[in-house]
């Protein structure tokens, strides 16, 4: 019994270290970061600049990241002056992503995670993982795991009115 117990307990310990291993840098200019679409097609790097930006780390086989879709679609449209990005961050569920997008309707872009990112940011280990930055490149919210639109919106206004 002693022995199952340690065992529990060291899973525990392992999960939150790994839930909290990530650390966002305080700025990150996106601006500077060629992204490519999901179809391989580039982002216009014109689309980031002089906006606040919604960076969203999702996988399609992540069912909370399947959930914020909506709510970060609706973001999107509710808000021309942000920029909603989903950086789909595994490479062999690209089509799988552009899949679910169209069945979702999914408007904002979703774009392929790149070595350039990853230099910038370090490791991401845990999806969801949002970040919220300013038009000025700081990063207001770092959150790992999946938020409720309502705090999505108030996340994505305080990047928007940030400096």
């Amino acid at each position: 019994m002693r022995v199952v117990n340690l065992a529990l307990i060291g899973a525990v310990v392992a999960f939150v270290a790994r839930m909290h291993t990530f650390a966002a840098p305080h700025r990150l200019d996106v601006t500077g970061i060629a992204f490519e679409r999901l179809d391989g097609s580039p982002l216009p790097p014109q689309m980031l600049q002089g906006r606040a930006v919604v960076l969203d780390f999702w996988a399609p086989w992540c069912p909370p990241c399947r959930a914020e879709m909506p709510w970060l679609d609706n973001l999107q449209k509710s808000d021309p002056g942000l920029v909603v990005l989903g950086v789909e961050d595994d490479p062999d569920e690209y089509g799988n992503g552009l899949d679910l997008a169209r069945r979702k309707a999914i408007t904002y872009p979703l774009v392929r995670s790149s070595q350039a990112l990853h230099q910038k940011l370090g490791s991401i280990s845990t999806l969801p993982t949002t970040l919220f930055i300013s038009r000025s490149g700081r990063v207001v919210h770092a959150v790992t795991g999946a938020l409720p639109e309502g705090v999505l919106r108030r996340f994505a206004r305080d990047a928007q009115e940030s400096r």
